[in-house]
């Protein structure tokens, strides 16, 4: 069944006639007037999506929180005091939050990441959701994601991390060597580490400890 162009009735009896109707009213319009009808129509649904779109999440608050910042800053982020003063990486969205989070980073951070005071002088890339809990302090080398989450599990790291590792208190603390996919989720698991670790290994607590810690 044929459906009518300006109110969706059925093209027969009455749903016709309306439809008609309708479209002679338009029709009959002057080429101004309706130029302006429809502009005010665009302009009406276009206020709405701004509006549905809401503002975008706050960056650089608080005191210092960019200052000598160069690197681009997504909404969401920096936000704390000195958050990301002197940074000069890339800064994901919902990321640097908290006093001091990426004060003097120079390494791209993904979103979600290096949130309470966690990204102090880091100096590699990090992946999303990373560094979230005062865990990369001073870190030399790349983090994947989801990893280095527990308190600080990779402060002053030297070795490659890879997705979903070093997320136990302590767990790659100093380490200094490469740690495979889902490694060192213990507590103190790799502290110190020296060597490589492979994927799957050494998520028990205190585990796999380096000479110079123990």
């Amino acid at each position: 069944m044929t459906h009518g162009i300006f109110h969706g009735y059925a093209s027969t009896g009455t749903g016709q006639q309306s439809g008609q109707l309708t479209a002679q009213l338009l029709l009959g319009l002057d080429r101004p007037i309706l130029t302006a009808a429809l502009s005010m129509t665009f302009l009406i649904f276009f206020s709405v999506g701004m509006a549905n779109a809401g503002p975008q999440p706050a960056s650089c608050t608080g005191t210092g929180a960019c200052s000598g910042n160069t690197g681009p800053v997504a909404p969401g982020s920096c936000n704390g005091d000195f958050s990301c003063a002197g940074n000069t990486g890339p800064i994901g969205p919902g990321s640097c939050n908290g006093n001091l989070s990426c004060e003097d980073n120079s390494g791209a951070v993904g979103s979600g990441s290096c949130n309470n005071s966690s990204c102090q002088d880091n100096r590699a890339s990090i992946g999303p959701n990373s560094c979230t809990a005062a865990g990369c302090f001073g870190n030399q080398a790349p983090v994947g994601s989801n990893s280095c989450q527990g308190l600080k599990s990779c402060d002053g790291n030297t070795g490659a991390i890879e997705k979903g590792s070093c997320n136990g208190a302590g767990s790659c603390f100093l380490n200094s060597g490469s740690i495979g996919k889902g490694s060192c989720n213990g507590l103190n698991s790799c502290i110190c580490n020296t060597a490589a670790i492979g994927p799957g290994q050494c998520n028990d607590a205190n585990e796999c400890p380096g000479p110079l810690c123990y």
